[in-house]
């Protein structure tokens, strides 16, 4: 495909609001923090040792995404990238239906976070095959010259889940006391989730195969075990993904999901004016993403992946500063830009580094194991310090280092010589 055209834009249109719906099902459980500690966990904890607790649930979501990456990716690379998003669209609402009606801690003892952990596991599978595979879908739909700003405009998406989110939660406590939404009120978001969920099968219902896999299989390069293959000859690939991933995790996990439970505890901020803050850097960051992609089309991807990452690693301990001093928003608003300006075209690349026969299979590696165990970690290493008396904020400063690790790896790291093409063949 050499020019834009319609179907390129519709997939994009298409992919993205399943991104909106997806991502909102997926963070409810960061943003409900607090009350899911106190409704599933023993009451004779702290308050603190109870958001600890469900900030552990939600790591072990984030801790599932590698192995459904795996599971996923792997039906993606061997029988098309349409089949997954129906499969992990139902996993995510079928959980946050059950999340919605499960009983608590009061009514069923230590069952009620048993069942709670293997519903967020569930979660975490069905979302580990979920961005990958849309990842791949969209990129094998769209032209290489707009690719960064076509995945740009889905993580931008992805983001807005956030906004959906907050609003959802505002919307149902403006019609309630705090006291009734602390104690009930917040499973309504949820009971909402599932609904979008089925709403977004049906979006996704009329979907098409992508012409790179249908190409794939005709001339039969399809894959036995893909992630075989991948590990075989591609591991150091993953390597060098895995290290780009992990900044973008870094700042979704603690300024996009973190945020709204770490600064009524940290800075004397309400829930309310918590949420507001995150509420106004979602919108701020989520253009970003946008911006981001459509500049490193025209500037080049590896200029803008390390231009961003400098940004990136000045920006994030700064960030703490600032939040530290009490100048809350514009302290968050600096660690959060210049991160999601790097995102399109960290994404692209990461495209570009796979062939086709093994493409999902790595993009969903290397971006899971990143999520796994910088975006599970570091809101329950945040919660952790809080509990130990030390600023949160400081884990901001864990990005400025993983942004220094990334940049040195995208320097010194050998790259392949060209970039690989839609059908898996590399181009000088």
């Amino acid at each position: 495909m050499t020019q834009t055209s319609p179907g390129p834009i519709r997939t994009t249109v298409v992919a993205a609001l399943g991104g909106v719906l997806e991502y909102f099902d997926f963070v409810l459980f960061a943003l409900l923090a607090q009350p899911l500690g106190d409704a599933f966990f023993p009451k004779e904890a702290s308050s603190d040792t109870r958001v600890i607790e469900a900030f552990g649930v939600f790591a072990a979501g984030y801790l599932a995404r590698p192995f459904g990456g795996l599971f996923f990716s792997h039906r993606a690379d061997r029988q098309g990238r349409k089949g997954v998003f129906a499969q992990t669209v139902s996993l995510m609402a079928l959980t946050a239906g059950l999340i919605a009606i499960l009983p608590g801690y009061a009514t069923l003892g230590v069952v009620a976070p048993a069942l709670l952990i293997l519903l967020r596991v569930v979660q975490g599978l069905a979302f580990g095959g979920e961005l990958p595979g849309a990842m791949c879908f969209l990129a094998e739909q769209v032209p290489a010259a707009h690719r960064c700003l076509a995945l740009g405009i889905l993580i931008a998406a992805v983001n807005a889940g956030n906004l959906v989110a907050y609003g959802v939660i505002a919307a149902v406590g403006a019609f309630m006391t705090p006291e009734a939404f602390h104690d009930w009120g917040w499973r309504i978001p949820f009971a909402v989730g599932a609904l979008a969920g089925l709403f977004s099968i049906l979006v996704r219902k009329h979907m098409s195969e992508t012409s790179v896999f249908m190409k794939m299989q005709a001339e039969r390069r399809i894959e036995k075990v893909p992630a075989r293959t991948l590990m075989r000859d591609h591991w150091r690939t993953v390597l060098h993904m895995l290290a780009l991933v992990s900044v973008h995790a870094g700042v979704v996990s603690l300024f996009f999901l973190a945020l709204p439970t770490l600064l009524p505890k940290f800075t004397g901020l309400s829930p309310t004016e918590a949420r507001g803050v995150a509420t106004w850097i979602t919108i701020i960051g989520t253009p970003c993403y946008v911006l981001g992609g459509f500049v490193a089309d025209r500037l080049g991807r590896r200029v803008a992946i390390l231009g961003t990452l400098v940004l990136t690693a000045i920006a994030a301990p700064a960030s703490f500063i600032l939040i530290g001093q009490g100048h809350v928003l514009p302290g968050a608003i600096l660690g959060v830009v210049p991160p999601c300006l790097f995102v399109g075209s960290y994404l692209a690349s990461m495209v570009d580094a796979f062939p086709a026969n093994v493409r999902t299979s790595g993009i969903g590696l290397a971006y899971n194991i990143g999520y796994a165990v910088v975006g599970g970690g570091i809101p329950t290493l945040s919660a952790i310090m809080l509990h130990e008396g030390l600023s949160p904020w400081m884990v901001s400063g864990v990005l400025g280092l993983l942004a220094v690790i990334a940049f040195m790896v995208e320097v010194l790291w050998p790259r392949t010589a060209g970039r690989i093409q839609e059908d898996g063949h590399i181009r000088a």
